[in-house]
């Protein structure tokens, strides 16, 4: 179902370009938050964003990653690229949508022609799909424990996004030296950054640490899902391995955390602990349910140390976090969890 956006980002250099959108969507009573670049708007960031409005001059931007950067922000929002021609017959296209991204373009010569503009490109794509609003998940009883339960092997799932790098680098560097148990990581990230992550935690960390690839999942090992793939842990045998796939964007993204979780709360046999951490949006929720539901400890980043509390406080509204742990208290308590 179609609704108005209520909740619109503007990045838009041009200051009198500016001002004719603002007092256009002023008129149709929407909340229009309003910066030059995107830098502006994430040091101001709100998540509640149904629209984001780019505007910028032909060739002033890679438009591959300023999107995958505004999906990894903002994932619900709706995209809109406007790019300003400079000569009339450049204008090859008024509109086209690629991989659901609106891409306008347009070339105007007056306040009048720019009204147009507005009125008959941009008014059109104000309407976005209305957002279920998400409910308090009721869980059965989850899996009995025993105290021989502590016998089993335990994995450490963690899940990330704005904010991520930091956080990871002070919860592996606070690991202490006897932690053994494999820990498998999900961080949002961008094209070409997940080796510059692998690097950067593997000279902090006494475990090695390595992109993920299909293989078995070993003790003092931590592994991060590489950019644009999903990361699974299956189960064969006693031993646990890993497994990569390019199955859709979860969340608009790739890789993400609620395709690992639910894949591994289908294990058996191991004790299972997940950490959800700083990051905009709602991953992770879903499969924590299931993790949970397994009789998986799931522990939250809490809101003071957290760069974006998004991803931890949607798990926290949803009663499946068992303890919520500022970061400089993360790395023990994953080892007292799995010890």
């Amino acid at each position: 179902m179609l609704v108005q956006a209520k909740n619109v980002l503007l990045l838009c250099s041009s200051p009198m370009l500016s001002l004719r959108i603002s007092m256009h969507l002023d008129l149709m009573d929407i909340h229009l938050d309003n910066f030059r670049a995107i830098e502006g708007a994430l040091l101001n960031k709100k998540e509640d964003v149904d629209l984001v409005i780019v505007v910028s001059k032909l060739g002033d931007f890679d438009d591959t990653a300023r999107v995958q950067q505004i999906r990894r922000e903002w994932p619900k929002a709706k995209i809109v690229m406007i790019t300003e021609l400079i000569l009339p017959k450049q204008k090859i296209y008024a509109r086209k949508v690629v991989n659901g991204v609106v891409y306008l373009f347009w070339y105007f010569q007056s306040k009048e022609e720019a009204k147009q503009l507005i009125t008959s490109q941009l008014v059109p794509d104000l309407l976005v799909e209305k957002r279920e609003v998400a409910q308090k998940v009721t869980l059965q009883a989850p899996s009995a424990l025993n105290p021989l339960d502590r016998l089993k092997p335990a994995l450490v799932l963690v899940a990330s996004s704005t904010g991520g790098f930091a956080a990871l680098r002070k919860m592996v560097s606070s690991l202490p030296e006897n932690f053994r148990a494999p820990i498998v990581i999900a961080q949002h990230i961008p094209k070409g950054f997940d080796t510059t992550l692998q690097r950067s935690l593997d000279g902090l960390s006494h475990m090695k640490v390595t992109l993920a690839k299909d293989g078995p999942v070993e003790n003092r090992h931590i592994y991060i899902a590489p950019y644009d793939y999903h990361l699974e842990v299956r189960q064969r045998g006693e031993g646990l391995h890993l497994k990569l796939n390019q199955s859709p964007p979860v969340h608009a993204l790739r890789p993400a955390a609620d395709p690992l979780f639910l894949s591994a709360a289908k294990i058996k046999g191991h004790r299972l602990v997940a950490a959800i951490l700083t990051g905009m949006g709602s991953d992770g929720t879903v499969g924590g349910i299931e993790l949970k539901q397994a009789g998986a400890k799931i522990i939250c980043q809490d809101e003071a140390s957290s760069s974006v509390w998004g991803m931890a406080r949607t798990a926290v509204q949803a009663g499946i976090c068992y303890k919520q742990v500022p970061l400089r208290d993360l790395g023990q308590t994953l080892f007292t969890l799995t010890k």
